[in-house]
C-alpha cells in the first residue's frame, strides 16, 4: 500500500539522529520558554530556579480578580507544570493546586497556554479556571519572576542593606523581582504609580 509522503512529515520533524545513525526523540529546550503577556496572564520563567511564576488579572463589569502562581515542571514532560496558586489576599504557604500546559509542547512558541486551578478566588465569577482556560500570547516580554507580598505591611528600602526606608507594600501587592541576594529582593511594584525598592525575602511568597 502506498501512503502520501505528507503523512510522515510530522514524524520526521520530531526525531533526530545520534552519531551512529540511531534514532532518538527530539527534545525541546525546556529553558527556552516564552515569557510575556498571554491575554490576562503575565508569565515568566526563571532558568536558575527552573520555576514558572505568573499573575492572572482580569476585570468584567463590577467583578475583578487577581491570582499569583508558581510552577514546577512535571517530571518526564516538556510542556506541563504543577502550580501553586494564591488568589488575591491568600498568603497560605500551601496555596491551591493547579496545572499549566504549553499547548502542543512548544514552550509557548506557538502562542498558547492553558491554566487550570482548583480554586481561583473571585475569578470564578467570570473565568471557569476549574475547567481550564486557554490564553494566547499577545506580547513577548522578558520578566525575571513575579511574587506577591505575604506580610500585612512590608517595608520598602532604598538599599540592599535594608537601612533606609522609602515606603511600604501591603499584603496582596504584586511585584516583579529584578534581582536578589541572600536576604532581600529588588522589586518593581506593578500597579501605577510604579516604583522600585528593596524588600526582605521573608515578606514575599517565593
Amino acid at each position: 500500500m502506498k501512503y502520501p509522503i505528507t503523512l510522515f512529515l510530522p514524524i520526521l520533524l520530531l526525531i533526530t539522529f545520534t552519531s551512529n545513525g540511531q534514532v532518538k526523540p527530539y527534545k525541546i529546550n525546556k529553558d527556552n520558554i516564552t515569557s510575556g503577556q498571554y491575554e490576562e496572564v503575565k508569565l515568566s520563567y526563571d532558568s536558575i530556579s527552573k520555576t514558572l511564576t505568573g499573575i492572572i488579572e482580569s476585570q468584567e463589569g463590577m467583578f475583578s480578580c487577581s491570582v499569583f502562581f508558581t510552577g514546577k515542571m512535571v517530571k518526564d514532560t516538556l510542556d506541563k507544570y504543577i502550580l501553586k496558586a494564591y488568589p488575591y489576599g491568600l498568603t497560605d504557604n500551601a496555596g491551591y493546586p493547579g496545572t499549566l500546559i504549553f499547548k502542543h509542547g512548544r514552550n509557548g512558541h506557538n502562542g498558547e497556554i492553558e491554566i487550570q486551578l482548583s480554586e481561583s478566588g473571585a475569578c470564578q465569577n467570570f473565568m471557569d479556571l476549574a475547567r481550564g482556560i486557554p490564553f494566547s500570547l499577545e506580547k513577548k516580554v522578558t520578566y525575571k519572576k513575579f511574587s506577591m507580598i505575604r506580610s500585612k505591611k512590608a517595608i520598602a528600602y532604598t538599599d540592599s542593606l535594608i537601612t533606609n526606608k522609602k515606603g511600604y507594600f501591603v499584603q496582596g501587592d504584586f511585584v516583579s523581582v529584578i534581582t536578589e541576594n541572600k536576604n532581600c529582593c529588588y522589586v518593581q511594584y506593578l500597579e501605577k504609580p510604579s516604583f522600585k525598592a528593596w524588600i526582605k525575602k521573608s515578606d514575599l511568597i517565593l
